[in-house]
């Protein structure tokens, strides 16, 4: 039993356990990742992860205070994380998960030379956009640039009258049109926004609206931290997704594969990201809304622990997936992204629901839209069921966009306030379906650390409300963490099609009905 020596003899030693989870930047178990204890920058005990990526630490004798944690394997390590130890935690078991990174080598200069000319960057991979970049010879060269393709559009939206305004919008449009379809403009009523692959690439081009609270960032788009006042970013991205992508995986190298470099004919990666000013990016979504069959967007915001990149790159998984034709968006909210950051993203998740509440006010009232979809999964539910309780009204009037499905995925919000929000909220959309599983570790810790149980759990109380419809996953594979099923289990995912193309109530393919203490839900069958 590892003990730390006390600062001073008569301070007692609090015996307690750890269990970690290490896994890598796709959310695999890592084995034999080394995970160390630290106090006051001393190493206190370290263990090593099995085939399951799991490190137990059992009956530690530490003394009060903060000690630091962290985990790594070669060229990979996890953010630090801090456990304060106290005396309210002698006999327990404290739950901590890494996620293993490449430390980043220092960005690479290159002067300006007749080595590197806009001409040979225009030669240069299949999945970089070849364009002139302004400026480029003298920043650090990346794997990933963000081309602003509107840039020299703004300067004319400037001095643009009415009329002028929707001419731009149709130019800019047209300009856009071979990012994600090698044919001609389609016209009304064809699905443009299905994915085309030309025979020469290797990938699929999918275009992601966006809109986003985080503060602009160089090096990844946007950061980790809140915009200034609020102000909401807009904008487009272009997704490569390779044909030889997999229902429910969300492609990207692996040290493990040896693969070291972004490569769009294996992984999901962002081509382009493109700013809009707000009227810009409102009539670029009802123009291309009008262009598609049914008229509909997909609407979704993502949990904690999650990237701007990461966010965008799910969204474009998931319209994939789902063969969605309508218009995917991403709402993005300023999460951490690392585990350490979880109060700061609880937060944020309160920051930004008003800005969800704005954005989603203006979307349902473009001409061209009829109906939209949302899905939220863990943390973001917690905006979104917020968001909904006040628009209720809203989308129940006439002339604006109809909700027609909300999807809760693996909700991490107080299972007895989500029970005193579902009425006003469920109002909103004409079928709302919760998502929910015994066996999310994630949710499990959310749970020890909140001490009331989430919404998103099942079992015996799995909650069953009017107006929702209750699925329970536990018997899903769903990853080692099993809280990712939306998006990376293949049997959800097809339900979630069914939803959206029929909106038929459950039993549907692959349920049946089970009796719980608060009622009748839905099990996916073994």
């Amino acid at each position: 039993m590892p003990t730390v020596k006390p600062a001073h003899p008569d301070e007692p030693l609090i015996t307690l356990s750890i269990h970690a989870f290490v896994i890598d930047e796709i959310g695999e178990p890592v084995s034999g990742a080394k995970v160390t204890l630290f106090r006051n920058s001393d190493p206190v005990a370290s263990e090593s992860s099995d085939a399951n990526g799991t490190a137990q630490f059992k009956d530690l004798a530490l003394t009060r205070g903060i000690h630091i944690l962290e985990a790594a394997k070669g060229d990979y390590v996890s953010e630090k994380q801090q456990l304060v130890v106290g005396s309210d935690m002698a006999s327990s078991t404290q739950w901590i998960i890494f996620r293993l990174e490449e430390i980043e080598p220092p960005p690479v200069w290159r002067p300006l030379s007749a080595q590197y000319t806009p001409q040979k960057a225009r030669e240069g991979p299949p999945h970089v956009l070849r364009e002139p970049t302004v400026g480029v010879l003298h920043e650090p060269i990346r794997k990933e640039r963000p081309a602003d393709r509107l840039g020299d559009v703004k300067e004319r939206w400037e001095g643009a009258d009415a009329g002028e305004e929707e001419e731009l919008v149709e130019e800019e449009l047209n300009d856009l049109e071979p990012l994600v379809s090698t044919k001609a403009p389609a016209a009304a009523g064809d699905r443009v926004a299905s994915p085309v692959v030309s025979e020469e690439e290797q990938y699929f081009r999918i275009r992601v609206y966006f809109a986003t609270d985080r503060e602009p960032a160089r090096k990844k788009y946007f950061g980790n931290q809140r915009s200034t006042d609020g102000t909401l970013s807009l904008g487009l991205c272009v997704v490569a997704v390779p044909k030889t992508h997999r229902m429910g995986q969300m492609e990207k190298p692996s040290v493990f594969k040896l693969e070291f470099t972004e490569d769009p004919a294996k992984h999901i990666i962002i081509l382009s990201v493109s700013t809009m000013r707000e009227a810009y990016f409102l009539e670029s979504v009802d123009m291309m809304a009008g262009k598609t069959t049914d008229q509909d967007a997909l609407v979704f915001i993502h949990g904690y622990n999650v990237t701007f990149a990461e966010a965008v790159r799910r969204t474009a998984q998931i319209a994939f997936d789902l063969d969605f034709r309508g218009i995917p968006i991403c709402y993005s909210w300023p999460s951490a992204a690392n585990y350490a950051g979880y109060m700061a993203d609880e937060t944020s998740i309160d920051w930004t629901t008003p800005h969800l509440v704005e954005f989603l006010r203006k979307v349902i009232q473009l001409k061209n839209l009829k109906t939209v979809h949302l899905i939220a999964h863990s943390m973001g539910n917690r905006a979104l069921v917020n968001c909904l309780s006040r628009m209720a009204a809203e989308f129940q009037q006439g002339g604006r966009a109809q909700l027609r499905q909300t999807i809760l995925a693996a909700p991490d919000i107080d299972a007895g306030v989500f029970q005193q929000l579902a009425e006003s909220f469920t109002k909103a959309a004409a079928r709302t379906t919760l998502y929910a599983s015994s066996k999310d570790l994630a949710l499990q810790v959310s749970q020890q650390f909140h001490r009331y149980p989430r919404a998103g759990e099942s079992g015996p109380a799995i909650l069953v409300l009017p107006s929702i419809d209750t699925v329970d996953v536990s018997e899903v594979p769903s990853g080692f963490l099993g809280h990712s099923y939306y998006g990376g289990a293949r049997s959800v995912l097809s339900d979630v099609y069914e939803l959206i193309q029929s909106g038929a109530a459950p039993p549907r393919f692959g349920l049946r009905q089970s009796t719980g203490k608060n009622g009748i839900y839905w099990m996916f069958v073994p």
